[in-house]
């Protein structure tokens, strides 16, 4: 008798606690409306490489492109990528949401930092603002818009242009060989994701993706 009196009572606590859980949990707010205003200003940056070998009795020239991924930061043309991305390219360009393309300049580079800002001749484009990655902790959340092209795929460059992904920080304390300080991600990137932005939750860029040290200690 006892055991089903308790078994009653648990029975009649789910059916009150029920509704109540219900309302506390939070609903899952989509982000499309943020990305549709984020996503304009996040940019697919190209350039053509060229290689040459020499074969008995003959010059061997490969061209090839190279993608990855810029951001805008200033509305008359300013955009920052990775610097790995225009090393050793040359006729940069720059390809907007919109199918748009530019001829870009390197402005100013940095190696080190992996670092380059471009210039394209535009005015009135959509820029990003910038946030503070300083207060940035491990377990807050964040977000990637870039275009995921490895390196192996003879794909167009728009076909997988503005590829959104989201995930936490795992780390901020990750430093690499040039003892550079480094957000490690949670988050599936590759090649062409470098150069795009790291936004957080508010929708400012808090850093700049980089696939380059992707597995590297």
């Amino acid at each position: 008798m006892q055991q089903k009196l308790s078994i009653n009572h648990l029975c009649l606590l789910l059916l009150l606690i029920t509704p109540l859980l219900a309302e506390a949990t939070p609903t899952t707010v989509s982000l499309a409306d943020m990305i549709e205003q984020l996503s304009p200003s996040v940019v697919i940056v190209k350039g053509e490489t060229v290689t040459q070998r020499f074969e008995p009795g003959r010059l061997i020239v490969t061209h090839n492109w190279q993608l990855g991924s810029g951001f805008i930061i200033e509305s008359n043309g300013y955009i920052l990528t990775c610097y790995h991305i225009i090393d050793g390219i040359r006729d940069i360009k720059v390809i907007l949401k919109d199918g748009t393309e530019y001829d870009a300049r390197i402005v100013k580079a940095n190696k080190q930092a992996d670092l380059c800002l471009l210039k394209i001749k535009a005015h009135n484009l959509p820029s990003l603002k910038i946030g503070d990655p300083a207060i940035v902790r491990a377990g807050d959340f964040v977000i990637t818009i870039g275009n995921p092209i490895p390196k192996q795929m003879n794909v167009a460059p728009k076909s997988l242009s503005n590829s959104v992904t989201t995930g936490i920080i795992s780390s901020v304390c990750r430093v690499n060989q040039d003892n550079l300080k480094l957000f490690q991600l949670n988050l599936p990137v590759n090649f062409g994701n470098s150069g795009g932005p790291l936004f957080n939750r508010q929708g400012q860029v808090i850093g700049v993706v980089n696939s380059k040290i992707q597995g590297r200690m």
